[in-house]
């Protein structure tokens, strides 16, 4: 699938930039701006013919991400804080790409990626204003999705005597000011509770079950699962809360 080969080839681009800047500090004292690491790209290109697969502003936007991972790391040290150095992002550890301003299109039922080709959408609703950039995430469960940033003109809403003031709070999910609460369903601890549910197998019983090979895998994905369940209950009352 050539979704998860850009984000495989996006990985490596971040990883290897990544190393790059690490060890020119390390072995040299020196830092490499992004302007040295788009030189190495080039470089890459030539040497992995695969990369050429991948739309070019995506594969600079990757050299982006790391770019600022340095810069909020030394902007924390420099504040007195203790940060943690960017990190090598493993298999399955990168779940986003972004086309900045070119490279894409939307169409009536789907959205056209450059080195890619047509893959279909469903809008939540219609896109307004100026499509500035479009960022393709995969989510741990291995859904896709499609955020568009738009550039779009201010609006101002006329006086609603109905407003109400929001206070989000720890105990309960919403409270208004008009005195009605919204409760907190906890989603994240009642996941947890399902997890502990799964069966656990020690790795001696894994391998006096060699019948069932998949067994392990089945049993990751299934946690994999449960753990996108909260995030998605989530989303799902922030919807219902803000369409009350």
């Amino acid at each position: 699938m050539k979704l998860l080969q850009t984000l495989e080839l996006c990985r490596w681009v971040y990883n290897e930039t990544l190393a790059a800047r690490k060890n020119a500090w390390e072995q040299e004292q020196k830092t490499l701006s992004l302007y040295d690491t788009n030189k190495l790209l080039t470089l890459w290109k030539a040497e992995h013919p695969e990369l050429k697969c991948v739309f070019s502003q995506v594969l600079q936007n990757v050299q982006e991400r790391v770019d600022l991972a340095f810069k909020a790391f030394f902007r924390r040290v420099k504040a007195g804080e203790q940060p943690g150095h960017p990190r090598f992002r493993g298999f399955g550890r990168y779940d986003s790409f972004t086309f900045k301003q070119f490279g894409f299109e939307l169409l009536d039922k789907s959205v056209f990626l450059s080195k890619i080709g047509a893959v279909k959408v469903i809008l939540h609703r219609p896109i307004e204003g100026r499509i500035k950039t479009l960022t393709i995430q995969r989510d741990a469960v291995g859904n896709w999705y499609a955020s568009f940033s738009c550039e779009v003109a201010p609006e101002f809403l006329p006086f609603n005597e109905l407003a109400v003031g929001v206070d989000v709070g720890l105990e309960s999910f919403a409270t208004l000011s008009n005195g009605i609460k919204i409760e907190n369903p906890r989603f994240f601890r009642k996941g947890e509770n399902e997890k502990m549910n799964l069966p656990r197998h020690s790795a001696s019983s894994r391998r006096r079950r060699r019948g069932q090979p998949n067994e392990r895998k089945e049993s990751r994905q299934s946690s994999i699962s449960i753990s996108a369940l909260p995030t998605v209950a989530r989303i799902w009352l922030i919807n219902r809360a803000v369409n009350w």
